[in-house]
């Protein structure tokens, strides 16, 4: 499938009945059907083109799950645009990094976000587009848009290379400081449309039982690859939401009766302990999804007993891989995995330590290849080549290992990264964020664990001024960082941050110091 994204959008939407839901908002019901839905992304795609949107600047989209989210993201990609989506609940601090890195010229958002957009902007950004039917000055509103008479949609006539053009910039975080941004191509894209297709993985449900509840954030390669992307594909109805509502939800499983759930642990920790979902009619869901982080056999185990559900079935993929390396289906399935490599895909588990190539049951990290692995970082040639090997090998930073019958397990990761609820935090951004505080000397932050959370972070901090509190250094990181980045587990002070002759931040020292804690703290009960 060497073509565009364009083409494939535009192949795969005019062959759908255009009688089928293909958006539902969970909140208000107002529903766009698939033959509405290809009117208007071809009349926003042709303004853009007549505003003088040109092929492959970027756009970063600002805005939470919505109808104009889905509609906006398929107009961009037909009028040859390059889309970076960012996570809706950035700090101006953190968007501002995102437009001036990937070198936006455009934003998308919302009306309820605008403020947080205008603290952000630069002079590269030359317009606003809004989701709101609201007239506001120096913004353009994509309902205005839908008055256009497509005449000049150019989704057929792009300037792509595939192999080589970007279609999206997701950020991924990293562990040398402010998350970067990930370059999938189109080939990237239409490759792991390519393998999912395969008949394994074909569903087994006709169009009008494919409802799709798309509560994760589409700014996160699983919901927008796996949610968004993927239901435009198969047809699918996509009730959205623009944020997960626990009662929402269950009320839309009993409305909508959806045949697969793609869900991230802290949903399914959230399942296992919230009362109501015990008494919810969860019968047509047939298939189970996690990914975003591995789950343990025992949660996974009572999820399904608490649920009654049939399985669980995971998956392993990273923002560099597109979405996907491996997954499972109900025929090829082991609990505890996360399935079979999919399709043109390649994984070797290598010895960190001689980059000898692990046996089966062997542990090792994970190395990558296939055409679902990302062109480099953007603009940052150093990372790129420290991720990329010359000959195309990914280096995931993740540990796991194969056992007889190819199944991968993932197990633990080389990576800094603390996983918050499938969110990935970088200690290091922390890090450069409380050193900017003028009574800190020295920090030094790792992930400890949470029972629901996964991981959360907690700061050690080097006092320059005694009178530091741990309250100021919270209040610090509030005003700078998302909600997910918070310091939740806790602060304490220290007298010096154990380092390498280097002076690399010996976290390990840390994490021990964290153990100890804990059985102080215990012991103490």
């Amino acid at each position: 499938m060497n073509i565009s994204m364009a083409e494939a959008f535009i192949g795969a939407l005019s062959a759908h009945d255009g009688n089928l839901k293909a958006l539902i908002d969970a909140e208000t019901e107002r529903t766009v059907t698939f033959g509405e839905l290809n009117v208007l992304y071809k009349k926003i795609s042709s303004s853009l083109v007549k505003m003088g949107c040109s092929e492959k600047e970027i756009i970063c989209f600002f805005a939470p799950n919505c109808i104009e989210y889905v509609l906006m993201f398929v107009a961009c990609i037909t009028a040859g645009l390059t889309i970076s989506p960012a996570n809706f609940a950035y700090t101006s601090y953190e968007l501002k990094h995102q437009l001036k890195d990937c070198s936006a010229s455009y934003v998308f958002t919302t009306s309820e976000l605008l403020p947080t957009v205008r603290s952000s902007l630069n002079p590269n950004i030359k317009q606003i587009f809004i989701s709101d039917d609201k007239n506001i000055p120096g913004c353009t509103s994509l309902h205005k848009m839908f008055t256009d008479d497509g005449s000049a949609f150019r989704g057929n006539n792009l300037h792509v290379n595939p192999n080589e053009d970007i279609a999206i910039i997701p950020y991924s975080s990293g562990t040398t400081g402010l998350p970067k941004g990930v370059e999938i191509t189109h080939k990237n894209m239409t490759s792991i449309l390519q393998a999912l297709s395969q008949p394994q993985y074909a569903p087994d449900y006709e169009p009008e039982n494919a409802n799709k509840l798309a509560f994760l954030p589409y700014f996160h390669a699983y919901g927008l690859q796996g949610t968004l992307v993927a239901g435009l594909f198969q047809g699918a109805t996509q009730i959205i939401f623009k944020r997960f509502i626990p009662d929402l939800f269950l009320d839309c499983i009993e409305k909508y009766r959806p045949h697969t759930l793609s869900l991230v642990p802290p949903i399914v920790n959230f399942l296992i302990s919230y009362p109501r979902a015990k008494t919810i009619d969860f019968s047509s869901v047939k298939t189970v999804g996690s990914g975003a982080a591995p789950l343990t056999k025992e949660t996974e185990r009572e999820f399904l007993n608490i649920l009654k559900l049939p399985n669980l079935i995971q998956g392993y993929g990273l923002t560099e891989t597109t979405v996907a390396v491996s997954y499972a289906t109900l025929k090829f399935y082991k609990r505890g995995s996360s399935g079979l490599l999919i399709p043109n895909t390649h994984v070797k588990i290598v010895n960190p330590e001689n980059q000898r190539v692990q046996g089966v049951k062997e542990a090792g990290e994970i190395w990558v290849k296939g055409p679902q692995v990302m062109k480099g970082y953007h603009k940052k040639p150093e990372a790129t080549r420290n991720t990329l090997t010359k000959d195309g090998w990914l280096k995931t930073g993740d540990i796991g290992y194969f056992d007889e019958e190819g199944y991968i397990f993932v197990i633990d990761r080389i990576k800094e990264l603390i996983k918050y609820k499938g969110f990935q935090i970088a200690p290091a951004e922390l890090e450069s964020v409380i050193l900017n505080h003028p009574k800190v000397l020295d920090v030094g932050v790792i992930g400890i664990p949470d029972d629901r959370a996964g991981e959360v972070p907690k700061a050690y901090v080097v006092k320059k001024d005694p009178s530091l509190k741990r309250e100021e250094i919270n209040d610090y990181v509030k005003e700078r960082l998302t909600s997910y980045k918070q310091l939740r587990g806790g602060i304490s002070f220290v007298d010096e941050i154990p380092k390498s002759q280097s002076g690399k931040i010996l976290r390990r020292k840390l994490r021990e110091r964290a153990i100890n804690e804990s059985k102080s703290t215990k012991s103490k009960l």
